[in-house]
Formats: structure tokens, sequence, C-alpha cells
């Protein structure tokens, strides 16, 4: 249910924060650019600000060097969807809501404003609920 996928949304994001602050992020053993064992060293980390059916985090992102091929890469917590604002607990609510076939972009989109912040729903695009359609369903 919705409300499961939020419990487990905030536990995992509180969890991931508690690890950063004390430190227990655990670089993974190979490079996935080149693929190298034992290559990676820590970068540097940016701040990024993710909306989740639970609220609005700002979520530090540890970088990662990899001292063979001389690439950068963000190290992207399990509840994030790259490159993208919104955590995979709102594209899951969405995409759900769509293949049920019973929904409108535009019913899925005040469906989603009731668990968002009216901050955050009011400025909710129902373009972006069509993209995720066409990017996560075979519909």
């Amino acid at each position: 249910s919705t409300i499961d996928i939020l419990q487990q949304t905030e536990r995992k994001i509180k969890k991931y924060l508690n690890d950063v602050e004390n430190k227990r992020i655990e670089k993974p053993e190979y490079c996935e650019i080149c693929g190298k064992k034992d290559t990676l060293s820590w970068h540097a980390k940016y701040i990024r600000r993710i909306m989740a059916l639970c609220g609005t985090y700002q979520i530090p992102i540890k970088r990662l060097y990899c001292n063979s091929c001389k690439h950068t890469f963000a190290l992207i917590p399990e509840f994030i969807e790259k490159f993208k604002h919104y955590g995979k607990d709102v594209i899951k609510f969405v995409i759900d809501k769509l293949k049920s076939g019973k929904n409108t972009l535009e019913e899925v989109a005040e469906k989603l404003g009731q668990f968002l912040s009216v901050e955050i729903s009011d400025r909710f695009s129902i373009l972006t609920i069509y993209n995720w359609k066409n990017q996560y369903c075979k519909i």
C-alpha cells in the first residue's frame, strides 16, 4: 500500500542520513566505469533536494574518484532515481496509479498532491506524470 511505501522510504532516508553523518557509507569494490577493483577514493559530496511521499529532504550525495580511469561518479542511494528530483516512491506511486487503468493523468496528479506538501504539489506538473508514463509504463 501507499502507506507502507511511505514508511519504508522514510526509514531508508533516515538510515542513509544517519549512515552519512556517522561515516558508515561503504565504497563499492569496483569502479562502475572501468570495472577495476580497489581504485576508488572519496572525492567530494553535493546536496540533492529530493521530494518523497514522506517529505522533502536535503540528501548529501557522496562522490567517488577512480585512480585508474580518472572518472568521478556519484554514489546514489537506493531511494533516489538518477537525475530525478522525486524519490523512487513518488515515481512508483504514479506508475501504480497509471497501470491500474482507472486514473487519468490529472487524477493521478490530484492523488499525489494529497500526499505531498502544498509547496511541492502546487508545482507538480502533469507533464512530469506524462513523461514518467512514457518512460516507465508499457500500458
